[in-house]
């Protein structure tokens, strides 16, 4: 697979070219790397204009994840509230066309400059509603307050609050319940938690509601056989940060966009493997080297085909995607009215679809593309300038105008490393899990069904098998007890604060071995795992637990033992009364007050820092005394609350 953004910068710095124009370093600094950053120079592209290597290298992205998929250089966050914004135009989309239009217009010149919002839609009766589970990270808040989103929460678990468990039954009756038209999930969790995506997809679906996924955690999903990929599973629009289990530059992201109706599942179940580059019009074959089989009759069944569908995505545009048929060209209606779905309302054609889908290499752009309704390398994926901008602007009004190029490349040269990742991650998979049955039979709780994630708890979960089976090999301390427990004396750890957090005790002490993990609070710890770690750093990582676990017996000297004693379950987390809405709190004037002087003030800020970014409290809450708990228990010892 090409990468052609990383071979135009090298083609440039191989020039010795005399750099007037920014960065300012010209090239030249103390990093190394300053002689592949760039700015927008001629042939370098434009990533919210893209039509020429950017608008190619993404196209190989969209073939790798079978959809279109635009590069974001400011993390999933910037693309969180793209997602949001093109999910809101949808649904006032769909509600201008069911209007008449002269009426609308007659309203907008009556209402007192409301007249704009009512026309689409926008009233307080026909708002844009999201229903989101608490474990939210605070980009969602921030788009929240920006876009001035009506969030309702959905229920979720009792136990941390970097977690939610939600059944398809309860959003099937919070959806009937709430008339939202969005659902908003954060899959896989922070914690390593798969939630089973399908179901939930289907339930959004049979209510008419899209299915937005913050898959910040999982962009490797989709190289897993089968994938679990969100957007393999009925995500309508997902985000997946690219530098969090991919080998990309901080702040590398990717923002997918469902083209049509999933694909049909092979013979054995799984779904269809990434293209390759010699990948031919047919669809890709199947795990078990099947065809894909034909769609049913009722696949299409009322023209809602996922996001494009509820943009109006006709049965026969999902059609010529899902048969491999040759779509014809786009009508002069096609374009002018949304019957093609989101990509039509995009600007995206059948014929650009396909693209995507079939692994087809579009030709160069020309000198004379101008990207205006489909020239150059955009018509070539039959995707109009009206289609680029409204994804693209949706991703500029919350970006840089200077997005990173050393960022892009890496994007860019982590397409041929996809590729080649199935095989990867096969072969590390298996060495993953032997890790963690080994920590599990050594006393470790490990939890969570993420494949790339290791996180152990210090508590003894009421139903879970594995804790009770475990538990035992902890000193006789019994199958109730938590598996992180230690000697509770602590007259010889005079080092650490009393009374110790257990995990982020473990993490201290892993700090003075040199290891780091991902996040640790005081009842979780977080490792992210690659194909990229060695069998030396996997042992390292093993080693130090097995000496962590070893401080029970005295055996170690207390400076590089943390404490971990016998600890409660995971505290409930709080229910608080909402006194304003997000927007309100989070754009208002805010004082800082210690926390421990903030019992019934309410939340102005998230005031949570990154890791792990999930806010304990939401702004516009009251702190409650639960709340307030939570909050010093998570070491938060000072909130920003309205006046």
């Amino acid at each position: 697979m090409n990468t052609p953004i990383h071979d135009f910068v090298t083609r440039y710095k191989d020039l010795r070219p005399a750099r007037f124009h920014m960065p300012g370093h010209k090239g030249r600094g103390p990093l190394g790397c300053e002689a592949l950053d760039l700015t927008e120079i001629p042939g370098a592209d434009s990533l919210y204009e893209a039509a020429g290597i950017i608008a190619q290298s993404e196209a190989n992205a969209s073939r790798l994840f079978g959809c279109p998929s635009f590069y974001s250089t400011e993390g999933s966050s910037q693309c969180i509230k793209a997602m949001l914004l093109l999910a809101m135009q949808s649904c006032h989309s769909e509600r201008s066309e069911e209007s008449d239009s002269s009426a609308a217009h007659r309203t907008a010149t009556k209402d007192g400059g409301r007249g704009f919002l009512t026309a689409f839609g926008m009233t307080k009766s026909k708002g844009f509603r999201v229903l989101a589970a608490r474990n939210v990270h605070k980009a969602f808040l921030s788009a929240a307050a920006l876009l001035d989103l009506e969030v309702l929460w959905l229920p979720g678990s009792e136990g941390s609050y970097l977690s939610a468990e939600l059944t398809p039954e309860t959003l099937a009756a919070a959806l009937e319940e709430s008339g939202a038209q969005a659902v908003y999930l954060t899959c896989p969790d922070y914690l390593g938690f798969l939630p089973d995506l399908k179901p939930l997809a289907e339930a959004c679906h049979a209510h008419g509601a899209l299915l937005l996924v913050d898959n910040a955690h999982g962009a490797y999903l989709r190289f897993l056989s089968p994938s679990r990929h969100p957007m393999d599973l009925g995500a309508d629009l997902c985000c997946d940060s690219a530098h969090k289990t991919l080998p990309v530059l901080t702040g590398g992201a990717y923002l997918h966009i469902k083209a049509s109706e999933d694909e049909p599942a092979c013979r054995d179940g799984s779904q269809p493997s990434a293209p390759s580059d010699e990948a031919s019009g047919d669809k890709p074959a199947c795990r078990d080297g099947s065809q894909p089989s034909a769609p049913s009759e009722e696949a299409s069944g009322d023209g809602r085909d996922g996001f494009l569908a509820s943009l109006g995505m006709t049965e026969r545009g999902s059609r010529a995607v899902r048969d491999g048929s040759q779509p014809s060209a786009p009508s002069d209606e096609a374009s002018g009215d949304g019957g093609d779905g989101f990509l039509a309302s995009l600007g995206m054609t059948e014929q650009g679809s396909r693209a995507v889908r079939d692994g087809s290499q579009p030709s160069a752009p020309s000198d004379e593309a101008s990207g205006d309704g489909g020239d150059g390398f955009l018509a070539s994926l039959g995707m109009t300038e009206q289609g680029s901008r409204a994804v693209r602007d949706a991703l500029a009004l919350f970006g840089s105008t200077s997005p990173s190029y050393l960022i892009l490349q890496s994007l860019d040269l982590a397409n041929p490393y996809m590729e080649a990742l199935p095989e990867k991650l096969a072969a590390f998979l298996p060495r993953a899990e032997a890790l963690k049955a080994r920590l599990r039979a050594e006393g470790w709780n490990v939890v969570g069904d993420e494949p790339l994630k290791l996180t152990i708890s210090c508590h003894s979960e009421p139903g879970e098998e594995s804790v009770s089976r475990t538990a035992g090999t902890l000193g006789g301390a019994g199958p109730s007890a938590p598996l992180c427990s230690a000697r509770d004396d602590r007259s010889e750890l005079p080092h650490l604060p009393a009374p110790p957090a257990p995990m982020t005790a473990l993490a201290a002490a892993l700090e003075r071995e040199g290891i780091f993990c991902e996040f640790a609070d005081p009842d979780y710890i977080v490792f992210m795992l690659s194909p990229e770690h060695t069998e030396a750093e996997l042992a390292r990582l093993e080693t130090a637990l097995q000496k962590a676990l070893s401080c029970r017996d005295g055996t170690l000297p207390s400076a590089v033992c943390p404490a971990l004693p016998r600890t409660d379950a995971a505290r409930p987390r709080p229910k608080p009364e909402r006194f304003c809405s997000i927007r309100e709190a989070m754009l208002s004037p805010a004082v800082t007050i210690p926390a421990a002087e903030s019992l019934g003030r309410v939340l102005a800020r998230p005031g949570v820092s990154c890791p792990p970014a999930v806010p304990i409290l939401m702004p516009g809450e009251r702190i409650d005394e639960a709340a307030a708990e939570a909050l010093a228990r998570s070491g938060i010892r000072t909130v920003a609350v309205l006046p």
